[in-house]
């Protein structure tokens, strides 16, 4: 599918030129905190709108900001040692204080405030190099464990380790383990701690560290300081830290790294105030450029100031010199570990208005949540939204629709009868029966009546409705979303009228897909469960299927597989998309790959996955160098699946060397299941028809 990026600035209030200090997304919804110069943080959504009701203000201005990893908790440092954190309300509607306290700091300003990934410790770091490591709740008290001293020189940086260091000191019967956070300072001394009172000095490198990061493939500690100096620590089960390599990156000029973030697995990506992006492979020791005027739009002399990754859709962004936001897009393999400017797809840059018109630089770029979210902020402190949006296509009954912008789409019929209709809303998602449309934003949903004798008549709008569901399907007058725990069935005006629910253990639905009489959802936990709608109460068929997460789950609660599994970077499964066959026996799968635990860079699993109701099984069939990117049943004839399968990117295809990405060749195959024995069945579930 198509996309395209909308440019929404963002409104502030009550300030005074206020310079942007911090900015960070939460990772669970569209909400961006934004710490500015004036003493406030503010909030906005994905669309550039200001959560009035939201903002935290005092006398003094945040230094540091972090969002509790899948919650809604903001971690706050100011100016003058105080900690606190916020307690945000649905989407944004209040912040609330959870934990206040003036004391550990001194009133030394924060420079650094982190949450681990566990959610149960936080660190916060001052100018005058004290370390303060607190246990968290997942509400968002703290307690103070443990206090440090860097030796005076300001913290510039500070990462918890994303596993946990196991000591072997038996209490009891059971092994303490320690939560080690590292921390960087001015001075250049690398200094490791727990949470149980030890700290060392690892090492000295006689400049600023400027930036720390985790390679979780080889479980190293990459260190980078402020004239290029990279250093890679190994980091032993145990906690020990080990020095492994040292080396000096080439920059021109003898300058810094600006800013720098991982751009796949082992691959670091680096913004240095040239005309170019550097790449380093950790991996493989290798190193490579991308020229800037590979993406149209940007000039010669043009320079990368700042530079974010997007591992859901795999974008790299820079922010330029000329106050420009490129980006590019990996179309290459990670599995192979070939590295090169071919593996980089441009795409059209675009001057958001924070860069008022070009005459200020991008300095801070941060992508948000889901589809497409990029928050940029100028030098001058204003703030854009880049909001990408996919321009939808689909087919139900008799009924396709095409989306052809942001806000419009172009309705046919099988009959001939067309019409153009235009939402007042951000389309995010489309869902049709032969008789309604229905399009939705993720925060408002419309209904729309076109029955067969409005012919080519534009659409009526019918209703309104607010809706924070992630998935939405339409069966005659009935609409089915997917909201938290639970699928609400709804009227045509949003009201609810039955619900199907969910346990924790069955976890969150996800994606949902309608065919005919029959209703597949999926979990974020894997779990499917098929229904038949034609009745006065939805019925569920059989018992729940699984589709696995790992490429093998069994092997997945054996730790040294396990192990072996986040080390080359495979073994987990992200869901795309379902579909459901027309009898509610089969519902078809698009996963993508997720390489790592912490990053989580994704990217298309060549694989189309069946699962089998009546043989509670999941098989698949292998594209080989090509993945599927959309799949259709047929409405009437069960075994009848069509799929719409892309090149990779890179490999050689019938003595052709593809370099396509987006202009790759497409691909469309009707699969069939035959008529096969339950061994054969078991063998090759699929068999092409072509």
């Amino acid at each position: 599918m198509a996309s395209l990026f909308l440019d929404f600035p963002c409104g502030k209030k009550n300030e005074k030129n206020a310079n942007v200090k911090c900015i960070a997304w939460c990772d669970t919804a569209a909400i961006c905190a934004v710490a500015t110069s004036d003493s406030c943080i503010r909030f906005y959504g994905e669309e550039g709108v200001s959560l009035n009701d939201c903002g935290i203000e005092r006398k003094f201005e945040a230094t540091s900001i972090a969002w509790q990893p899948r919650g809604k908790v903001l971690a706050t440092g100011w100016e003058d040692g105080h900690v606190g954190t916020y307690a945000i309300a649905g989407n944004g509607c209040s912040a609330s204080p959870r934990f206040s306290s003036d004391n550990e700091h001194s009133r030394f300003s924060l420079s650094v405030i982190r949450w681990n990934a566990a959610r149960t410790r936080v660190v916060s770091c001052d100018l005058s190099g004290r370390v303060v490591v607190w246990k968290a709740e997942i509400c968002g008290e703290m307690t103070e464990l443990k206090q440090y001293d860097t030796g005076g020189s300001p913290v510039r940086q500070a990462l918890f380790c994303p596993v946990l260091a196991i000591r072997q000191e038996k209490s009891g019967d059971s092994l303490m383990a320690r939560i080690l956070v590292f921390v960087g300072t001015e001075r250049g001394t690398l200094v490791v701690a727990d949470d149980v009172g030890e700290s060392r000095q690892v090492q000295n490198f006689g400049e600023s560290v400027e930036h720390l990061l985790f390679h979780e493939q080889e479980r190293r500690l990459v260190l980078l300081t402020r004239n290029a100096i990279l250093a890679q620590l190994q980091i032993s089960e145990d906690g020990k830290v080990i020095p492994v390599m040292t080396m000096k990156l080439s920059v021109a000029g003898g300058g810094s790294v600006r800013q720098i973030c991982w751009a796949g697995p082992g691959l670091l990506a680096a913004a240095t105030g040239e005309s170019m992006i550097r790449f380093f492979n950790l991996n493989t020791d290798d190193s490579y450029v991308v020229a800037l005027t590979s993406s149209s739009g940007l000039e010669k002399n043009d320079k990368a100031i700042s530079i974010a990754f997007n591992p859901l859709q795999r974008y790299l962004t820079i922010g330029s010199q000329a106050g420009l936001v490129a980006m590019w897009r990996f179309v290459g393999d990670y599995a192979n570990g070939k590295n090169g400017t071919e593996n980089w797809e441009a795409m059209p840059a675009t001057s958001p208005a924070a860069s008022n018109d070009n005459s200020t630089m991008i300095e801070k770029l941060a992508w948000g949540p889901g589809q497409g979210l990029l928050a940029a902020v100028s030098a001058q402190g204003c703030i854009s939204m880049l909001s990408e949006t996919v321009l939808h296509r689909m087919l139900k009954d008799d009924v396709g629709l095409i989306q052809l912008s942001t806000d419009t789409m172009r309705a046919e019929r099988q009959n001939g009868a067309m019409a153009r209709l235009q939402t007042d809303i951000l389309i995010r998602g489309l869902a049709v029966a032969s008789s309604h449309i229905v399009a939705w934003n993720g925060a408002e949903a419309r209904v729309y009546e076109w029955s067969l004798a409005m012919n080519d008549l534009e659409p009526k709008h019918v209703a309104s409705f607010t809706t924070n569901a992630n998935a939405i399907a339409l069966r005659e007058e009935t609409i089915f979303c997917s909201a938290q725990d639970r699928v609400e069935l709804c009227n045509l005006h949003g009201v609810v009228k039955q619900k199907i629910s969910f346990s924790q253990g069955e976890g969150v639905p996800t994606h949902l897909d309608l065919n005919g009489s029959f209703l597949a959802v999926i979990t974020d936990t894997g779990l499917i469960k098929i229904f038949q709608i034609d009745r006065r109460e939805p019925k569920q068929l059989g018992s729940p299927g699984h589709f696995e997460l790992y490429d093998d789950e069994a092997s997945m609660k054996n730790e040294k597989k396990r192990k072996k599994c986040i080390k080359n970077g495979t073994g987990t499964r992200a869901i795309r998309s379902i579909k459901c066959n027309a009898n509610g026996k089969r519902v078809s799968i698009l996963a993508d790959r997720v390489h790592g635990t912490s990053i989580k860079i994704r990217e298309p699993d060549p694989n189309l996955y069946i699962y089998d109701a009546d043989r509670d099984l999941v098989d698949s069939h292998d594209f080989g160098k090509r993945y599927p990117i959309s799949h259709y049943w047929d409405p009437n004839e069960s075994k009848l699946l069509a799929c719409e399968t892309r090149t990779v990117r890179g490999i050689s295809l019938d003595n052709h060397h593809v370099s396509g990405g987006r202009d790759a060749p497409l691909e469309y195959t009707p699969l069939g299941l035959s008529g096969m024995s339950e061994a054969e069945k078991k063998k090759k579930y699929l068999q092409s028809f072509i």
